[in-house]
């Protein structure tokens, strides 16, 4: 499905050594409901600690840690949406999980029964039996140019037909941008909309709007890369729907079987690239070594769900909020924000916030 953006790009000029880029997702905030209450049971000194490692070792710019539905710990900006890069496939995970229970998608259909191709080139016969659960499993085994890829992404891709669907995991935004289309086109709901319905009103998030949902066209694919511009309060109300395992104050917003299957270890991650941090993939979840799911976007920016501990925790860095402030963070970035060690400091926050609180 083709989709434009109107897009707002305003350079201001260069203050005090830094550019400020306006944006073009709208900042106004749409609440739904009240804000959670903070639960008044973290210790100062905890508190203290953990905000100068957030503040010192990585620089992160907002941090939410929530235990059950209560808020723990806020700290920096947590109510700016900004781009959550790809944190935004865990979070069709769920919304494919709620159009299946509703009838409103079959995971098990094939592109060819669903009549997904992808014009500029054309899929094969063999890859338009991959499937929607395929494409969730990022397993589709079609290797084709798409956005949203980096260069890095691009060198280690499998060659077109070298393996069948299903066969081998691969991190793959071609199947992610896909389910975007794929999701639209069945359930005749856009993505935005169906946020709204589905999460964005009975999780009672105070910032997110439909115009916080974007799109991006490209002439060499027909599947437009979708983005969703969250805060950090926003995304821990996310993860603490997944670590309640669907149930929000009674109501089963997510099937719990789908939870289970979705943030269970499905393919080894190992497999994909070199250096990565989880040890195993889901559908479009990572899992690692202690157990904790995550949801990983470039920033870098985490949502880290640990079910043994009961604990949720929310690490977010300014991502742009405009095509220029997007290619700014780009450029500005260091290449080790997205790193081993990154994850490693999340992780040690994570750990000390739970053995402390």
């Amino acid at each position: 499905m083709k989709r434009s953006s109107t897009l707002i790009l305003l350079l201001v000029p260069l203050v005090s050594g830094c550019i400020t880029l306006d944006t073009d997702v709208p900042i106004r905030q749409c609440p739904h409901g009240d804000r959670r209450p903070i639960a008044a049971t973290l210790p100062d000194g905890c508190r203290s600690e953990v905000e100068a490692a957030l503040a010192s070792e990585t620089a992160f710019d907002g941090f939410v840690a929530m235990q059950g539905d209560q808020v723990l710990m806020r700290w920096g900006d947590v109510t700016t949406p900004t781009n959550v890069a790809s944190v935004r496939k865990s979070i069709i995970s769920l919304l494919y999980g709620i159009a299946q229970e509703r009838g409103l998608v079959d995971v098990d259909a094939t592109l060819a029964e669903l009549a997904i191709d992808d014009a500029a080139q054309p899929l094969t016969a063999l890859e338009r039996q991959a499937t929607v659960r395929d494409l969730l499993q990022a397993r589709s085994g079609i290797y084709l140019e798409t956005l949203g890829e980096p260069s890095s992404w691009r060198a280690v891709k499998p060659e077109r037909g070298s393996f069948e669907p299903g066969e081998r995991f691969y991190y793959n935004n071609w199947d992610f941008n896909a389910l975007g289309t794929i999701f639209e086109q069945t359930t005749g709901l856009t993505l935005e909309l169906a946020f709204e319905e589905w999460l964005a009103e009975p999780l009672g998030m105070q910032t997110y709007c439909p115009s916080h949902v974007t799109y991006e066209d490209a002439s060499f694919t027909e599947h437009a890369m979708y983005r969703f511009y969250l805060s950090a309060d926003d995304l821990a109300l996310i993860g603490a729907l997944v670590l309640a395992r669907g149930d929000w104050e009674g109501e089963q917003l997510v099937p719990e079987s789908w939870i289970d299957e979705t943030t269970a270890r499905v393919s080894d991650a190992s497999v994909a690239r070199e250096g990565l941090y989880y040890t195993h993939y889901g559908y479009l979840w990572w899992v690692d070594e202690e157990g904790r799911v995550w949801a990983d976007g470039s920033g870098p920016q985490f949502v880290v769900i640990d079910p043994e501990a009961d604990l949720v925790t929310v690490f977010r860095n300014q991502t742009g909020n405009s095509v220029p402030g997007r290619l700014w963070h780009g450029l500005a970035q260091d290449e080790a924000d997205d790193s081993l060690v990154t994850n490693s400091v999340a992780s040690r926050i994570h750990d000390r916030l739970e053995t402390c609180r």
